[in-house]
């Protein structure tokens, strides 16, 4: 066991996770698909490795860590974590199937109300909650069925909670997807893995 590294094992785990999220499928969007710039997806199909890369830095990798923790917890309060969800959508003008899916981080069922919770991990508290985890919650809502959202946000300095009943339509989903937006945010080029490489880039 004097080989034994937690790095080592910590690594070899995300590289299994991530391969989770390679698909052969090119008419299935995940809910991230839709909350990112459209040429991010397209690079990550054509460059998996460099998105595998992502998972490896810190801060992504304490992302992950702050998730599993309060999931752990969550799960132990009887609440459904890691929930899968799946529906398809058709563009009536192409005839075109499809298939979105999803994962919320938890998700609490009343006899009336249905909420998604997603957990996110900021370095700063200033100007949350953010416009695309907003619209990743709306998106969360119409996949889901859900009354609504909670963004949990942890960050150094605050623990705080937003909550979104705003649910996104079908007519938003296709034009999520049909529609090219490269990129869809301004500062999504800073943070991109595949800015060296793609011609859209404003970095």
């Amino acid at each position: 066991m004097t080989d034994f590294s937690v790095i080592s094992s910590l690594f070899r785990y995300l590289l299994e996770e991530s391969k989770k999220h390679q698909r052969d499928n090119p008419n299935l969007y995940y809910v991230t698909d839709l909350t990112q710039c459209s040429h991010k997806r397209v690079l990550s199909m054509k460059f998996p490795e460099l998105s595998a890369f992502m998972n490896f830095e810190p801060a992504v990798v304490m992302g992950i860590l702050v998730h599993g923790g309060l999931e752990k917890i969550l799960s132990e309060m009887d609440i459904k974590v890691e929930v899968e969800g799946q529906k398809t959508v058709i563009d009536t003008v192409t005839e075109t199937e499809y298939i979105v899916k999803g994962r919320a981080d938890a998700i609490v069922e009343g006899e009336d109300e249905k909420i998604c919770i997603e957990i996110k991990m900021s370095r700063s508290a200033n100007n949350i909650p953010y416009e695309h985890h907003i619209d990743q919650a709306r998106i969360y809502n119409w996949l889901f069925d859900a009354d609504m959202a909670i963004l949990v946000y942890i960050t150094p300095t605050k623990l705080v909670e937003y909550g979104v009943k705003n649910r996104a339509t079908d007519d938003e989903i296709l034009n999520r997807i049909t529609f090219i937006r490269a990129p869809r945010y301004d500062w999504e080029c800073k943070y991109c893995p595949f800015s060296k490489i793609c011609p859209d880039s404003k970095e």
